[in-house]
This record gives structure tokens, sequence and C-alpha cells, in this order.
């Protein structure tokens, strides 16, 4: 008779554009569809296992205040907000949070005279500096659309740029 290994697979939560999602499910993976001018945000207190990712679409919620108010999470200056208040009541500290930047490929104008990767890069920065927030690491630019997976047990964030090899 063969020994049988256990395995524990981590639940899978796919987070779609305009979207956010927090969990404090120590085996979590927070996962995104392609990535291109957006921008994702993930967060981790690695003491109470709080994770969250935010995939927004739109740098300043001022251009549709109506869609922000039914979606904060279409926007950069609604979403980062709602993604950090969601992890508080869950446990994180601003203090022991780490966070990441990821997204912003100039996918619509490859001339770059409309860039709204850049524009949703700098808002991102923008708001958490403003907020106090250093950012861990940040992958952004380039023409080419990213697949994330943020693995929330270890708050590592893994970056696929399509066509080519993953990269932590």
């Amino acid at each position: 008779m063969t020994p049988v290994n256990e395995f524990k697979a981590e639940p899978v939560i796919l987070v779609g554009m305009a979207e956010l999602s927090v969990t404090n499910h120590p085996n979590s993976c927070l996962t995104t569809s392609l990535l291109g001018a957006g921008i994702v945000v993930a967060v981790h207190d690695p003491e109470s296992h709080v994770g969250g990712l935010l995939h927004f679409m739109l740098p300043r919620w001022s251009i549709d205040k109506e869609s922000a108010l039914d979606n904060p999470a279409l926007f950069a200056d609604s979403g980062i907000p709602a993604l950090y208040k969601r992890c508080y009541k869950m446990g994180a500290e601003k203090e022991r949070m780490k966070c990441y930047l990821i997204g912003g490929a100039n996918v619509m104008d490859r001339t770059g005279g409309f860039n709204l990767g850049a524009d949703n890069l700098n808002a991102a920065t923008d708001i958490l500096s403003k907020n106090g927030v250093s950012v861990e690491k940040t992958w952004s630019g380039g023409i080419e659309g990213r697949v994330i997976k943020f693995h929330t047990d270890a708050g590592r964030v893994d970056v696929q740029i399509r066509g080519q090899q993953e990269v932590e």
C-alpha cells in the first residue's frame, strides 16, 4: 500500500477589475485576471494574517462621483481607503502592514501620448505617501499585462508578465 500525503490546497480568491477582497485565512491566494493599465494594491499584516488586494481602474473618483459611491474599488482615491478600512476591521494595524503596487502598463496608447497606467500609479503612490504608507516593492510600467498571485500566508507576491516567466 502506498502512503498518501495530505495536501492542503490554498483557497484561491479571484479579484476582478474594480474589486477588492480582504481575508484572514492563513493560506489564501488572492489573484487577478490580466492586469493592464489598472493597479493592484496588495497589503499584508504578518501578525494578524490579514491580506487584501484592490484592483482599481481609474485614478480619481471626481470624474464620476456616482460610480465611486456605487463601487469605491473602481478608483484609487476611494478604493485604497476602503481596502485599508476592511483590513483594520479584520485586525490589521497600519504600522505592521506591508504594501505592494503592481500594474500600470501602457496598454492603451503605446505611443506615450496618453498613459492611464502611469496616471494610476502616480495616484496610488500619492495617496499612500500622503497617508504615511511606504511601498515595499513596485512592479509597474511596460506595455504588457500582468497576472498577480498574492499568497497571504507569507505576504508573497508572484507577478507574471504576459509571455514571460513568473517573478517574485
